[in-house]
């Protein structure tokens, strides 16, 4: 039986126009280019480093089946070439069918030997149906002419050669006949135009550095840039993509979406989001990180680590303010900030700066709630750092009042009861409505301590019915040790 060979085609070449997966039996190529590969079946094409069989081809449509030639199927990226090369198994079936037919003819060696000398053909005896060599015989395969031998010296043929072609060492042939002077690669040649030298390209048609022959039609070439041939070879369509080599070959990263960054994925580049890259980076911080005087904005929670020290501060150092929110050992600055003035401080006492909290603004603060908690060792103190400063319509529920009051006007105290033995501190109290001394006690007792400057002075007394009015006077008279009070 003869040898079925894969079926080959000169620069049968396109491209994927879609991403193959390991599994599928079937994809198109590049439109219009379904017919750049042969109509019969079957061949094997390449793509990447698969062999697959083609066992049919409609219209753009490639049909196989997988991993031929000991290949492994695959999965093939969007554009990438399909070729129809010459593989090892087209060498390896051209020698199966040449060494069969050197072996059919070592074993019909005997059965008819050429004997030059005598132009006849020998054949074993055991040959029924042989050559007969006389004149006009017909018995056999071939019909010998009446008066000499067709097999040896083809006499009676229009032209002695036209059965076969001579090859020797000097290409030399004879110059008459139909084939005369029509030689192939001999001294007869017909120029550069002879049609032995049309499938051969001159090197001079690539005349400059880096220049590329390059195949622009069925036994047609051109000459090509570097930037030209890159153009026709590469597998980059679009502007912005990549190309990169994969486990195999050099192929194409489709340009990324806007604002998207490249990053090395596993094995290959890959394009992320900004959220990706931010969530990548998280953690990954190996050094102290500048936003070049730029805003942070939006975060929903800065967590410090850990309790902080001085060089862990969060300091604002612009605008001639400066700020600090630490923790830590007694003595550090929990809040503060130094311009417009917002403190609270701890520490332990030492310095007239710690142990404070302080609030300014050039307009109002409203507190709702202020509440001091008993501090171990503390005074729950409330100070006014500035003398002019108002506590206005506020509440102080069971406080403790201490040191010197000044008004800035008009004070009204309302109806209150002493808690003790008010001290007027050497001070005038007018107009005083009434001074009930409550139960005739001695508790009650209204009593003065006089000195001389204070002889003849007079107390008024009335009645509290303003029917009944005494004007009698009570004057004081005597010396330091001997004034008395009497009635005038």
């Amino acid at each position: 039986m003869a040898t079925s060979f894969l079926v080959v085609k000169n620069r049968a070449t396109s491209k994927l126009a879609a991403a193959l997966t390991s599994g599928a039996l079937s994809v198109d190529v590049t439109a219009g280019e379904g017919s750049e590969f042969p109509s019969t079946y079957p061949f094997h094409i390449t793509i990447e480093d698969e062999i697959l069989e083609v066992t049919d081809v409609t219209t753009d449509t490639l049909t196989f089946t997988r991993a031929a030639q000991g290949t492994s199927a695959a999965a093939h990226p969007n554009k990438a070439h399909v070729f129809l090369n010459i593989t090892a198994k087209s060498v390896t079936d051209l020698n199966t069918a040449v060494n069969a037919i050197e072996n059919d003819y070592a074993a019909a060696s005997g059965l008819a030997t050429l004997n030059a000398s005598t132009k006849v053909v020998q054949q074993p005896a055991s040959i029924t149906d042989h050559l007969d060599d006389t004149a006009g015989g017909t018995n056999g395969v071939v019909t010998k002419a009446p008066t000499s031998n067709v097999m040896y010296d083809h006499a009676n043929a229009g032209d002695p050669h036209t059965g076969y072609r001579l090859e020797s060492a000097d290409h030399s042939h004879q110059t008459t006949g139909l084939q005369a002077g029509k030689l192939d690669h001999g001294a007869a040649l017909n120029g550069l135009g002879d049609n032995d030298h049309t499938q051969y390209i001159l090197h001079s048609l690539a005349d400059a550095a880096n220049d590329f022959l390059v195949a622009s039609g069925n036994d047609a070439y051109a000459k090509k840039t570097l930037a030209e041939t890159l153009a026709l070879i590469s597998p980059l369509t679009t502007r912005g993509d990549i190309m990169f080599r994969n486990a195999t070959i050099s192929t194409r990263l489709a340009k990324g979406a806007d604002n998207t960054m490249l990053a090395m994925g596993a094995a290959d580049p890959e394009w992320k989001t900004p959220a990706t890259i931010l969530a990548d980076l998280s953690g990954q911080a190996a050094a102290a990180f500048a936003w070049n005087s730029q805003n942070l904005s939006g975060i929903g929670t800065l967590d410090l680590t850990g309790d902080l020290t001085t060089p862990g501060s969060i300091i604002s150092t612009g605008g001639g303010q400066t700020g600090k929110f630490l923790t830590g050992a007694a003595g550090n600055t929990v809040f503060a900030f130094s311009g417009d003035n917002f403190d609270v401080r701890a520490g332990t006492g030492g310095s007239a700066s710690q142990n404070v909290m302080r609030v300014t603004s050039a307009g109002d603060i409203g507190i709702e709630t202020l509440n001091t908690h008993t501090i171990p060792g503390g005074t729950d103190t409330f100070a006014m750092l500035a003398a002019t400063q108002e506590l206005d319509n506020k509440t102080l529920d069971s406080s403790v009042l201490k040191g010197t009051f000044t008004a800035s006007g008009t004070v009204v105290l309302p109806a209150f009861t002493l808690g003790g033995t008010m001290d007027a501190n050497s001070q005038a109290l007018i107009n005083v409505l009434d001074l009930d001394l409550g139960t005739e006690s001695l508790t009650g007792t209204f009593s003065a301590t006089l000195t001389a400057a204070n002889a003849g002075t007079a107390w008024v007394i009335r009645s509290r019915d303003s029917i009944d009015i005494h004007r009698a006077r009570l004057g004081l008279s005597g010396g330091v040790d001997t004034a008395v009070w009497s009635w005038v």
